[in-house]
């Protein structure tokens, strides 16, 4: 912990993701009838991986804030907390760095859990990259080598930028320590 009058900032991804206007996108779900025109198989995938049950009501950011609010060491009238959006395979709106941050996001979804030797330009060996990563704990769970590989192949469409645009929200909360 930092020293008195020092600041705590605990930064994470939200495992929702949220579309173009920043509403969350809840797990898209299996099946040729469901409706996912507003849900996301990039949450889904993080929602698997979590072993969430909760159709995305995440609130890990509220977790985090109560934490703060509940230690006494801490000063809960410097309690701050944002949001920050970062687009995911394309540029965000932002003209200037909107697609390097776009990329970056592209990258710090499919690497997670993956330790890559190298990446070629196009970054196409990430997604074979989680997919070996993770395969083993979801086949260790009972799913079908099938099912992973489709969840696997939808999301990297996702993050292609299309047919969704879409942002991967990471919360931030901070506190000055007293």
């Amino acid at each position: 912990m930092s020293s008195p009058g020092g600041i705590i900032v605990i930064l994470d991804h939200d495992e929702c993701f949220t579309d173009e206007n920043k509403q969350p996108l809840r797990p898209a779900k299996d099946g040729v009838d469901a409706d996912n025109s507003q849900r996301s198989w990039c949450t889904r995938f993080w929602t698997e991986v979590f072993e969430r049950t909760d159709d995305g009501n995440f609130t890990d950011g509220e977790y985090v804030r109560s934490c703060f609010a509940a230690d006494p060491k801490i000063d809960t009238n410097s309690i701050r907390h944002e949001i920050f959006y970062m687009p995911m395979g394309w540029d965000g709106g932002d003209p200037v760095e909107g697609a390097e941050i776009g990329k970056m996001s592209f990258i710090n979804f499919w690497v997670r859990g993956a330790l890559l030797e190298a990446l070629d330009s196009k970054m196409t060996r990430l997604p074979k990259d989680i997919h070996r990563a993770l395969k083993p704990a979801f086949l260790a769970r009972g799913v079908a080598p099938e099912i992973i590989d489709d969840w696997v192949s939808k999301a990297d469409q996702e993050i292609s930028g299309t047919p969704k645009k879409f942002f991967s929200p990471i919360r931030g909360t901070w506190a000055r320590r007293l």
